[in-house]
């Protein structure tokens, strides 16, 4: 990696404190600087000379941190919840010791979000933190994360409540469907009812906001819904090419995002709860009940291009019952 350089006006960094970190997240930021492309006029480009000094500086402002307060370990080797306490952790810091301004804190994230999405495209990592990270309020000159994990117990009381309230139909599926398949709400607001494939347990060819084509699972519980859907908007004479339907038309992707994500919430006394929140806890469940990182990424991020491989070879470990939720 090129010679180090203090980029800000602060005294935490120095080159003794550099030569310090771990050997392995200096080779990680290296590697980054080195791979990394973005795009500029329609072509990918490597990164500018002094874009990549900003990267670098960043990082190593981080795996500084980490030296300093948790044990200069390789950044791969903590779990997911812990690298989301060490980023909350470095927020706070920067914010007291650096008197960082919001803005400043916008572009630390966006840096280490550019970052993750490196490991994550080199099947380093399964989760991109910053997404679960960027979800912070300011108050009183603090960073406080609104993240929540459901744990198996709230998953049951949420559906137990919904049974009992006789809560509407899309609530329930966009519940189940984002708890199963883990994708994320713009996903799920753009599928079409062409597109379920009732006989494989599959829905097809979904469009997604990025311009991919994605396809997702779907379990026993969603398929009863579904058709329960489906039999509900016959009788009400309601026609809709989309799974996922308002009373006011077009897309169900802000009814997910706030309506239906807060009735969920205020069940389990969560008024933090966010939509992502219910991929992330899925997520979690499912790696603590013994799902492989390489099947579990592939849930979570599958792009379906001309060459990928079947999904079904991947969402088949998904509905075996133990990684059930």
């Amino acid at each position: 990696m090129d010679k180090f350089e203090i980029k800000e006006k602060n005294s935490y960094l120095s080159e003794e404190l550099v030569a310090q970190i771990n050997p392995q997240n200096v080779d990680l930021i290296s590697c980054f600087l080195e791979k990394w492309r973005v795009v500029r006029k329609g072509r990918k480009r490597r990164l500018k000379y002094s874009s990549r000094g900003n990267y670098k500086n960043e990082l190593l402002h981080l795996f500084a941190f980490i030296l300093q307060n948790y044990h200069n370990k390789f950044l791969l080797d903590f779990t997911d919840e812990e690298t989301i306490e060490i980023l909350e952790d470095f927020i706070a810091f920067c914010v007291y010791e650096f008197k960082n301004a919001p803005y400043r804190i916008r572009r630390r994230l966006n840096c280490i979000s550019s970052f993750y999405q490196f490991l994550l495209k080199n099947k380093q990592v399964i989760e991109n933190p910053t997404g679960i990270i960027g979800n912070i309020t300011r108050k009183e000159g603090l960073y406080i994360s609104n993240r929540v994990f459901l744990i198996r117990e709230q998953i049951e009381k949420i559906r137990y409540y919904m049974e009992k309230d006789k809560a509407n139909l899309n609530i329930k599926l966009f519940f189940e469907l984002s708890i199963f398949s883990m994708a994320r709400p713009n996903v799920l607001a753009n599928i079409k009812m062409s597109q379920i494939d009732f006989d494989n347990g599959i829905i097809r060819n979904i469009s997604n906001k990025d311009g991919y084509v994605l396809d997702i699972p779907y379990n026993k519980i969603c398929e009863i819904l579904i058709l329960e859907l489906i039999n509900e908007r016959k009788k009400k004479r309601i026609s809709t090419e989309y799974l996922f339907f308002t009373k006011f038309g077009g897309s169900a992707l802000y009814s997910m995002e706030n309506n239906w994500t807060n009735y969920i919430g205020k069940i389990i006394n969560s008024p933090n709860l966010v939509s992502d929140d219910l991929r992330h806890s899925a997520c979690k469940l499912k790696r603590e009940a013994g799902m492989d990182i390489e099947t579990l990424s592939k849930l979570l991020y599958f792009r379906k291009t001309d060459d990928s491989e079947n999904y079904e070879k991947y969402y088949k470990e998904a509905i075996k019952k133990k990684y059930q939720i």
